[in-house]
């Protein structure tokens, strides 16, 4: 079991991580602005898990957000 003593930082680096998983995820499926709708994204795999654990990164976050 991990003790957390500054419960606000600790929820900062949460939120952080899930923002670079998303950044991550969103660089995976080839970029805000694709110029072929037929391109397939550069990595499947990529996208489906750092969009999954940024999902549950930020399902945690709001769950145990409000403990101190």
């Amino acid at each position: 079991m991990m003790r957390v003593t500054d419960w606000a930082r600790w929820q900062r680096t949460k939120m952080t991580i899930a923002g670079l998983l998303f950044v991550i995820a969103l660089m995976c499926a080839g970029g805000a602005d694709e110029p072929d709708a037929y391109q397939p994204m550069p990595s499947m795999t990529g996208f489906i898990i750092s969009m999954t654990l940024c999902v549950l990164l930020i399902i945690n976050i709001y769950r145990k957000g409000s403990r101190q």
